[in-house]
């Protein structure tokens, strides 16, 4: 195959647009997105799209599990077998409170104790003292004092015992968003990776928290609505488990198109709406910038 030479203009939702028109819009989001993937595993070299902001523009991967920070978790924890479901939890709380692949390999994941985590506190601030990035501007991550606050709170048994027996992905959650400085966002991603994890009794395909952007994307997808960022119209306090979140992602979930011969989880449809809803935002000449969420 060879690489794309011509860049072509962004595809926008049209103004007046129907529902079908936005469903179909995030289906030819998430084709094109997983187009690139597959150029780009193929050895293809870049652009892997006619697509500008596709190829000038960071977006998350359709299938969650094939993103670059889900990947390197996965690795980490595939090295630290013996964990149990608890630590593992932590660990996977650990790395979601900074999101970043970059931090975590030069500064480790804490084991769950209280000298672990201090040494990892005081590796955190090193880097930050040395002028580098401790979490990620793509993400509104923890920095090295209030990651290792919200993680003091559960070294001893509490709510990470309770989240690893839950009987749903949604009622782990709960447990964690009882832990300070942990939020929907946070609680998404910790989940999500539990999920993943051997221990995890779960079904990969359990309904998962919707996260914030997600919120916002549903709310175009089915409404019409391109929520701003200002003035509390983005519903950022809405409940993370609102039913009718819930059960537009099931429908989604359950009348998807094959994308790349896969099918999409709810965790996987979860993070791929929140990133159509920043291409459909770009690519209306609106900010991408969501707005700020634990």
């Amino acid at each position: 195959m060879t690489a794309v030479a011509a860049l072509a203009e962004p595809r926008r939702v049209p103004p007046e647009s129907t529902r079908a028109d936005r469903e179909g819009h995030l289906w030819w989001y998430a084709r094109q997105r997983q187009r690139v993937h597959d150029r780009r595993a193929a050895g293809d070299p870049p652009p892997w799209t006619d697509d500008p902001l596709l190829a000038r523009h960071r977006f998350c991967e359709v299938h969650r599990e094939d993103d670059r920070g889900t990947r390197w978790i996965r690795a980490w924890r595939a090295g630290h077998e013996l964990l149990d479901g608890p630590d593992a939890l932590y660990a996977y709380l650990a790395y979601r409170l900074l999101n970043s692949v970059d931090t975590s390999e030069e500064c480790g994941i804490p084991f769950r104790d209280a000298p672990g985590l201090d040494a990892w506190h005081a590796r955190l601030l090193g880097r930050r003292a040395d002028g580098r990035v401790v979490g990620t501007r793509r993400h509104f991550t923890h920095g090295p004092d209030a990651a290792a606050r919200t993680l003091g709170q559960v070294l001893r048994p509490g709510p990470l015992e309770a989240a690893t027996t839950e009987g749903s992905a949604l009622g782990a959650a709960a447990e964690l968003l009882a832990i300070g400085g942990v939020g929907p966002f946070f609680a998404l991603q910790t989940v999500a990776d539990w999920l993943g994890d051997p221990l995890c009794p779960l079904p990969a395909d359990s309904e998962v928290p919707i996260a914030t952007g997600s919120h916002m994307a549903l709310r175009l997808l089915l409404d019409g609505d391109w929520l701003d960022n200002a003035g509390g119209q983005h519903g950022a306090h809405r409940a993370w488990d609102d039913e009718g979140d819930l059960a537009a992602v099931r429908y989604l979930v359950g009348h998807q198109p094959m994308i790349s011969g896969a099918r999409l989880t709810p965790v996987d449809m979860e993070h791929t709406l929140c990133e159509w809803y920043k291409y459909a935002r770009r690519a209306a000449g609106l900010s991408a910038r969501l707005v700020r969420y634990p």
